[in-house]
């Protein structure tokens, strides 16, 4: 694990199936606020206010291939409704409709590539692949969001990996 120095997370990933794997403690590092009540209701708002710094380290990952381990929470399932097509991937498991919230930097959406699915599978840890997408966004249907990928593969067979809260 190297780092700068203490308080810095690692920006040298080990890698899972050819991934660098980037973890929370990476992503989540830096304070960022949601948007307020006033920038919710016009993203006009937002959109003009100097945005807080994401670490270049963060901007450095935009449009790379990564992995990222974290708890789903399925938003959009097939007609069976045992399949994920889209799915919010979260630091936490304690994040739920009754949970934490998390910060805008603890969380990411998560699209299945076209013709991909996942298992519907909550409560344990999954491995997400796939290309990340770093920056604020907001759609109509997800609301704002830093982070995104769009996944090819969801696995629960790298639970070797182990979780570091600080």
């Amino acid at each position: 694990m190297n780092r700068d120095s203490k308080s810095d997370p690692t920006t040298v990933f080990s890698q899972v199936e050819n991934h660098p794997l980037v973890t929370w403690e990476t992503l989540a590092h830096f304070q960022y606020d949601a948007p307020d009540w006033d920038e919710e209701q016009n993203p006009k708002l937002r959109l003009k206010k100097k945005k807080p710094n994401i670490p270049d380290f963060i901007k450095r990952l935009n449009g790379t291939k990564v992995a990222v381990v974290g708890f789903m929470i399925p938003l959009e399932t097939d007609e069976k409704e045992n399949k994920a097509l889209s799915f919010i991937l979260a630091m936490s498991r304690a994040t739920c409709c009754y949970g934490i919230v998390p910060k805008m930097n603890q969380w990411m959406y998560v699209e299945m590539e076209k013709g991909k699915e996942a298992d519907d599978i909550m409560d344990i840890p999954v491995t997400v692949f796939g290309t990340l997408e770093v920056g604020e966004e907001i759609a109509k249907s997800q609301g704002w969001s830093l982070y995104r990928m769009v996944s090819d593969k969801v696995s629960v067979q790298n639970q070797h990996i182990i979780w570091e809260y600080k």
